[in-house]
């Protein structure tokens, strides 16, 4: 996960932040959850939710990783500038290497470049737990309005045909769906 002159290239305060980043992504148990992402892509390669999904997970690891850089003065800017120097040395490879840098985004931007521009953006702001009456509010409040959103849809969808002999199943499903709420 490191380059191989990581010692040589970068200077202690650069290092730091890198394996900041590195052991962040230990500390979040992202090599067991890529693993598991990857075996879920090989047993179910043709489902195109699962390659999405797997994908969306790799980004939020990395970008969750790259947030642990905050703990380290002015961090954000030393693993930016880490992050150009390391694809500027697979760019002038002898052979570059470019599957890693996936275009997404608009204006096909690289993710290394999305998340670059990410880390200059951030804010060195200490961090905060989120509210607590708050998140007590949310906790509560959107089950019950998820419980009232289900029973709304369902309390109307009852069998207003008729189910007398001769009649299928599935008209008397068709007839009641037809007049119900939902």
């Amino acid at each position: 996960v490191l380059p191989a002159s990581f010692t040589d290239d970068f200077d202690a305060r650069q290092q730091e932040t890198m394996l900041a980043h590195e052991v962040a992504h230990l500390a979040a148990g992202d090599p067991v959850w890529q693993l598991l992402a990857d075996v879920a892509a090989v047993l179910l390669w043709w489902h195109p939710l699962v390659w999405w999904t797997r994908r969306r997970w790799r980004k939020a690891g990395e970008l969750a990783a790259d947030e642990a850089c905050l703990l380290i003065p002015d961090g954000a800017d030393t693993l930016a500038d880490c992050l150009v120097v390391v694809a500027r040395r697979m760019l002038t490879a002898p052979r570059p290497r470019l599957a890693w840098q996936a275009m997404a985004g608009p204006g096909l931007t690289s993710a290394l470049s999305q998340r670059v521009e990410r880390l200059l953006n951030l804010s060195g702001g200490s961090w905060r737990p989120p509210n607590r009456k708050r998140l007590r509010v949310l906790t509560t409040t959107v089950p019950v309005v998820l419980l009232l959103v289900a029973v709304s849809c369902t309390a109307w969808a009852r069998t207003l045909a008729p189910v007398t002999e001769g009649v299928t199943t599935m008209k008397v499903f068709v007839n009641s769906w037809r007049q119900s709420f939902a």
